[in-house]
């Protein structure tokens, strides 16, 4: 017994680690791939590196890990009490620039709410295309993105083949994502659903999305896009509300079931909106009634 003790204290210590208050209420981390990805082109002499950043004091975890040279995928499942659960779930992807994963802010800190709620959620840490100490990225961002895809499908995947067990609908399993998360999200919206229908989303929400030039091109021949939510706040300056209000027009155009907000406050990366403005923080409650709207969710 007194080893077992030793043994918590020490981890509650540890700065590389997070509180035991934090870790009893962060899920259990489980391998993506647990037989491996075969010939995995995305290696790290250092692998898995991970650095603290400033949190919210109102945020859910009271840390902010961000992790770079992630080479092997993990994801961490939230699951709500069986009298809150709408039978709703959804893959989680963090943002980072493609080079790093904000697992808590934009990962713990969004399946800690939504638990709440009664949905279900999926965080992925994928594989990231970390820059080296001279800038340079592993790959190009063409060669990298299928990768990241593989990741985030797989998550739906791993949804749907456990629906029984965690009491979900395997129709109602959405995807989001924040900064490059929704860049991954809408990677994944306009693969073609007949490659593989179990690894697509019933519904996408794209928040602060990083989003390219092209992307009329894309969603004008893209066949049956999942229902898609989208928020931006004013202030953002890396990835402009300009572009979100393109993205939606050409979804509009195309016909694809959406609806976005664009708060007046709200720098890039905002997360849950605290210590943002009043407004701002109420993206997760219209989300909520969104997917009522579109009848994901039935009470």
């Amino acid at each position: 017994m007194k080893k077992l003790s030793l043994s918590i204290a020490i981890l509650c210590l540890s700065p590389t680690l997070i509180s035991c208050a934090d870790a009893a209420r962060a899920a259990k981390e489980n391998i993506l791939w647990p037989n491996g990805i075969s010939g995995n082109p995305i290696t790290y002499a250092n692998p898995n590196q991970m650095r603290n950043e400033n949190y919210h004091p109102d945020a859910p975890l009271q840390t902010c890990r961000v992790y770079s040279n992630v080479q092997t995928p993990t994801y961490y499942i939230y699951q709500p009490a069986p009298k809150k659960n709408t039978g709703v779930s959804m893959v989680v992807l963090p943002g980072g620039g493609y080079k790093e994963i904000w697992l808590d802010t934009e990962g713990h800190n969004i399946g800690l709410f939504f638990k709440e709620r009664g949905i279900t959620s999926l965080v992925v840490k994928y594989r990231t295309n970390t820059k080296d100490k001279d800038g340079k990225r592993q790959m190009s961002r063409e060669q990298y993105v299928p990768h990241a895809v593989q990741d985030a499908q797989e998550g739906i995947r791993i949804l749907r083949s456990r629906a029984d067990e965690l009491n979900i609908d395997p129709e109602k399993v959405g995807m989001g994502g924040f900064s490059a998360g929704g860049h991954l999200t809408l990677s994944v919206c306009l693969t073609p659903v007949e490659k593989d229908p179990q690894s697509y989303p019933n519904f996408a929400f794209l928040i602060y999305p990083w989003l390219m030039e092209y992307f009329e091109d894309q969603v004008a021949p893209a066949n049956n896009l999942p229902p898609m939510f989208i928020v931006n706040g004013q202030e953002d300056d890396i990835t402009p509300p300009d572009m979100c209000a393109s993205f939606y027009q050409t979804l509009c155009k195309n016909k694809v079931p959406a609806e976005m907000h664009i708060y007046a406050k709200g720098r890039h990366g905002f997360t849950l909106g605290l210590g943002t403005g009043h407004s701002t923080t109420q993206w997760k409650n219209s989300f909520i009634q969104w997917l009522r709207d579109i009848e994901m969710i039935n009470e």
